[in-house]
């Protein structure tokens, strides 16, 4: 991806894409971008890497005590992205009590829905 290409990517994201997600500015770790036969923009994108908070809590405690070790665990999780340069920690649940956990302590609901596949 040349200089031009990416400056044609942010001009298209802000004509078609402002409003779904933010440009991701320096936040690929390998870009790649598709031209046509006269070198006009069709696609471009890449590829960046998150960071994934993945937590396993023993349901036999109380909440209280479950609670308490989740705060520990995130402030451990928030000061090592931080340390990375991550500016995003993510938290994939399926239990709504979780759900409302992580929202009370500043987690917000991804605009978009989650896909994987495996490599």
């Amino acid at each position: 991806m040349t200089p031009a290409d990416a400056n044609k990517l942010k001009e298209i994201h802000e004509q078609q894409y402002a409003a779904d997600f933010e440009f991701p500015h320096g936040k690929f770790i390998m870009e790649f971008v598709v031209v046509d036969d006269d070198n006009k923009v069709i696609s471009g994108g890449g590829v960046r890497s998150i960071a994934e908070s993945v937590i396993i809590t023993d349901k036999c405690f109380s909440p209280r005590i479950r609670r308490e070790a989740l705060l520990e665990i995130l402030n451990a999780s928030l000061l090592t992205c931080g340390k990375f340069g991550y500016d995003q920690l993510h938290a994939f649940v399926k239990d709504p009590t979780w759900e409302k956990v992580l929202e009370k302590y500043d987690f917000k609901l991804c605009k978009n829905l989650a896909y994987y596949r495996n490599v």
